[in-house]
């Protein structure tokens, strides 16, 4: 999410003893460690994914720092849903990746973090990791702050929520993300070398587009494949469509682990944040408004990243008009009440 400064919280029962006891007496539940195809574990994933996302888009309970990874994943699975299953549906802007990363880990024996350099970005020749290594940092350019809004902007329902009210499901990622959404943190090195899989993969433009580029053919490039042809359908498939997320407070629509279109710029200034692509497309934003997709339909992957962020919680301006002009050029048009590219 991108970054804003948010004003001192209300005071709450502390847990740094309980966190430092945990840290002193947990031991990891590692099972023994075998190779087990990708594919494997998206099918894991994938059928786990419905449950998950009634489970809480937060950790109320601790304010954990980013790598204490065990303490989020023994949190999440100590609290209760925050609702029904099947009446709500919110986005985990943070916890997803820990709760991802849990069943990857149980499957495999490896973080998320490991699975992914192992399976995805090393096989594919990625310039892409989460948890960076050392020797990568001084290639690891400044991640800029926006610009604070103007006095007569208006904020979007997530921060204009989370930012005053901490008991709010904004709130609760705003005041418990380890410190991660302050400007400026993702530019440590302790932030950067942590596995957070929700919040600080690097990488680049290039490496975002060859992330994807296998799921727009097919599932397979170059003799490396990811998943069966037959799962890329369902993993762009609709599984949540909602006129008010429960987090972002605003429309949005889900495939199982990725963001489909949504064309909010009819709703009200502040309230307008949108990302528009395909029918088929499916992917994801990142902090400040990066980006990346795969279209099946038109054998397209895209990246889009940038130094300075943008606000907002969709796809600004600049990598919305990029996402435009590519798929113009692919022939697809959109209609004139606007809506998703089609051809």
């Amino acid at each position: 999410m991108p970054q804003r400064t948010p004003r001192t919280p209300p005071k709450r029962a502390s847990t740094t003893d309980s966190l430092r006891n945990w840290e002193r007496t947990s031991e990891r539940r590692a099972p023994t460690a075998f190779r087990i195809p990708i594919s494997r574990v998206r099918s894991v994933t994938a059928t786990s994914m419905m449950f998950m996302m009634t489970m809480p888009p937060t950790t109320s309970e601790i304010a954990a720092t980013p790598t204490v990874v065990n303490a989020v994943v023994d949190a999440l699975a100590a609290m209760e849903p925050m609702w029904e299953p099947g009446t709500r549906h919110g986005y985990h802007a943070l916890v997803f990746g820990h709760l991802v990363g849990e069943v990857v880990r149980r499957v495999t024996g490896s973080s998320l973090g490991e699975f992914f350099r192992a399976e995805v970005a090393e096989p594919l020749g990625l310039d892409f990791w989460i948890g960076l290594p050392e020797e990568q940092e001084p290639r690891v350019a400044t991640s800029i702050s926006p610009e604070p809004p103007a006095p007569d902007q208006p904020l979007p329902p997530f921060y204009a929520v989370g930012l005053t009210d901490p008991t709010s499901i904004p709130g609760m990622i705003v005041w418990n993300s380890g410190g991660i959404l302050m400007p400026g943190a993702v530019n440590a090195r302790q932030v950067r070398a942590a596995e957070i899989p929700s919040a600080n993969g690097i990488t680049n433009a290039r490496g975002l587009a060859g992330m994807y580029r296998p799921l727009a053919l097919g599932g397979e490039f170059g003799g490396v494949r990811l998943v069966p042809e037959d799962a890329v359908p369902a993993m762009g498939a609709v599984s949540a469509a909602v006129a008010r997320d429960a987090t972002l407070l605003v429309p949005t629509r889900w495939a199982n682990g990725f963001m489909k279109g949504v064309d909010n710029t009819y709703l009200p200034p502040g309230q307008g944040d949108a990302v528009i692509l395909s029918e088929e497309a499916f992917g994801h934003l990142g902090n400040g408004g990066s980006l990346g997709f795969a279209d099946p339909r038109a054998r397209l992957s895209f990246g889009y990243a940038m130094n300075r962020q943008g606000g907002g919680t969709g796809l600004e301006d600049r990598g919305q008009a990029l996402v435009d002009a590519v798929y113009r050029i692919l022939g697809y048009r959109r209609g004139p009440r606007g809506g998703m590219w089609y051809v």
